[in-house]
C-alpha cells in the first residue's frame, strides 16, 4: 500500500518490526551505539561503503532520517539537510535510512549529489527501524548528549532547530506520533493493533459467537448529539440481527420473525434460524451459529439510519455466501383480519388512542385498524403468519384482548366480540425475503433495495 502526497507518506515494510521502541526524552541505550553496519557516500558514483559502527556519532548531533525514494516530503527534507553540511561540520550527522533495495537507493542518491553518509546495509536498516519504529516517511529522529530529543517529520529540519538543540535550548517543532504496534495483517484497534482506538469515528463489525460476551447487555445509543451513535448485539442469530435491523430502517413490521421468508435448503436454515426442535433451548447452537455485531458511528445518528448501516452491513457479509436479504413482494400465508359480518354497524369508540392494560385484559380504545393490527402483531409475534388488516375500515374502534392465555383461540374469541376474526389466507404481502443468489449479483444489490 502506497499513499504519496501532503507532508506524510505511509508504507509498509515486509519485514515491519512491531516493538515499542524508544520514546522522546529517553536515553539511548549503549546497545545502539554499538549497532555497526555498511554506511558510506554514494556521491557521484556507486560506493558500497565501509563497515561503521553509530559510535562514530555519539558526540555529536544524530538525526536519523528514515526516508525513500517515491516519497517527495523525503526527498525535499534530505536535500535541505544536505545543503546544511558544511556549515554543521562536525558538530551535527546526518544519517539517511531506507527500506528500498540498494538498486532502487544508489542510482537515485547518486543523481542528485548528496554527500550524506547513507546507511547501506539492511540489517542495520531494519535494527535502526526496531528502535524507532514508524508507519510513514519522512521520519527523523533527533538524538543528542545520549538522549532522543526529538521525534519529528521532514519540515522541522532546520537551521534555527538545529542551533536550537546544539545550545540545549528546546526547538520548535512537532512530534510525530505514529510509532506505535501494528501489524498490516492483523485486523485495526484488535489486541492494541494500531492503538487503543479512542479516535474511532465509523466502524463495524461481525464476529462469531464469544462466551466472554454471553452476560453482556446489548447497546442502542442513536439520536445522541452528545454520544457515539452505537450498536452492539452480542451473540445473535442471524435471523433475529436481520429482523432488527430492518425493522427499525424499513419498517417496524419487519422486526418479527414471520415477516421474514427464509428460502433455503435445510441444512442452511439451520444455521441461520434455531430450528424449533430446540424448544428454547439454543446455547450449544448459538455456540457454533451466533454472531456479535458492533457499530460505532459519529454522534447523533439517526435510529433509522444506523439500523440501515447495520442491514447493509448484514448483507455484505451475505454476499460473500451467495446469499441476500431485501423485502419482496410475495405470495405468503397470513392472517386476515376481517369483519365477520360486514354488514353489523361498528359501535362509536369511546376515548381516543388509548391503550389500557388491567391484570389480563387489555382495552385498546379510539384506535385504527392500522394501530391494532401493529399492537396485534408485537403482542402475537410467535404466530407463525403475519396479520393483515382487510376490514377496509377507515375509522376508529374499541377492542378488549383477553390476555389470560396467550393463544390464537383465546385472541379469536376475543376478537369476535367486536364481530371480528383472523383467517388464514394464501395473499400477496410485502416481505424480507432471505434467498440464494450469485455473489456477484448480491455484492451489487445487497441492502440496496427498499
Amino acid at each position: 500500500m502506497l499513499i504519496v502526497g501532503g507532508l506524510l507518506c505511509l508504507y509498509f515494510s515486509s519485514s515491519a518490526q512491531y516493538a515499542s521502541g524508544l520514546k522522546i526524552a529517553e536515553p539511548v541505550p549503549d546497545s545502539f551505539w554499538r549497532l555497526s553496519g555498511l554506511i558510506g557516500k554514494v556521491g557521484t558514483g556507486v560506493n558500497p561503503g565501509s563497515a561503521s559502527s553509530l559510535a562514530d556519532y555519539k558526540d555529536k548531533l544524530l538525526i536519523i532520517d528514515f526516508w525513500a525514494s517515491w516519497c517527495v516530503p523525503c526527498v525535499a527534507s534530505l536535500s535541505k539537510l544536505n545543503a546544511m553540511t558544511s556549515e554543521f561540520a562536525g558538530k551535527v550527522a546526518v544519517l539517511p535510512v531506507s527500506q528500498e533495495k540498494l538498486s532502487v537507493q544508489l542510482p537515485f542518491i547518486a543523481a542528485r549529489g548528496w554527500k550524506l553518509p547513507f546507511v547501506l546495509d539492511t540489517s542495520l536498516s531494519e535494527q535502526l527501524k526496531a528502535y524507532f519504529p514508524h508507519l510513514t516517511v519522512p521520519h527523523q529522529v533527533w538524538i543528542y548528549q545520549h538522549k532522543v530529543v526529538a521525534i519529528t517529520s521532514g519540515e522541522s529540519a532546520s537551521k534555527e532547530n538545529i542551533l536550537a538543540v546544539l545550545r540545549g535550548d528546546k526547538p520548535v517543532m512537532h512530534e510525530k506520533l505514529d510509532a506505535v504496534d501494528f501489524d498490516p495483517s492483523a485486523p485495526l484497534y484488535v489486541n492494541g493493533n494500531g492503538g487503543d482506538g479512542k479516535g474511532l469515528l465509523y466502524q463495524s463489525a461481525i464476529s462469531g459467537f464469544s462466551k466472554a460476551l454471553l452476560n453482556v447487555k446489548n447497546i442502542m445509543v442513536t439520536g445522541d448529539p452528545l454520544r457515539p451513535t452505537r450498536l452492539f448485539f452480542p451473540n445473535f442469530y442471524l435471523a433475529r440481527l436481520l429482523n432488527l435491523a430492518a425493522g427499525n430502517s424499513l419498517g417496524k413490521e419487519y422486526i418479527y420473525q414471520n415477516r421474514l421468508l427464509i428460502d433455503l435448503p435445510d441444512a442452511l436454515t439451520g444455521k441461520i434460524l434455531p430450528p424449533a426442535s430446540l424448544q428454547g433451548k439454543i446455547e450449544q447452537w448459538l455456540s457454533v451459529n451466533g454472531l456479535t455485531y458492533n457499530l460505532q458511528l459519529p454522534a447523533g445518528v439517526s435510529k433509522q439510519a444506523a439500523y440501515r448501516y447495520m442491514f447493509d452491513d448484514l448483507n455484505r457479509l451475505l454476499s460473500a455466501q451467495g446469499l441476500i436479504c431485501r423485502i419482496e413482494e410475495v405470495d405468503a400465508d397470513c392472517y386476515s383480519l376481517e369483519f365477520i359480518n360486514s354488514a353489523l354497524p361498528v359501535p362509536p369508540a369511546l376515548e381516543e388512542n388509548k391503550v389500557e392494560v388491567q391484570e389480563k385484559l387489555a382495552r385498546l380504545l379510539g384506535r385504527s385498524m392500522q394501530q391494532h393490527v401493529s399492537w396485534l402483531r408485537s403482542q402475537y409475534k410467535f404466530l407463525p403468519c403475519t396479520i393483515i388488516d382487510h376490514t377496509g375500515f377507515s375509522g376508529k374502534l374499541d377492542l378488549e384482548i383477553d390476555l389470560s392465555k396467550l393463544d390464537l383461540a383465546t385472541l379469536q374469541a376475543s376478537l369476535a366480540k367486536s364481530n371480528l376474526r383472523l383467517r388464514l389466507t394464501r395473499q400477496r404481502v410485502s416481505m424480507l425475503t432471505l434467498r440464494q443468489i450469485s455473489p456477484a449479483i448480491a455484492k451489487k444489490e445487497g441492502g440496496r433495495d427498499e
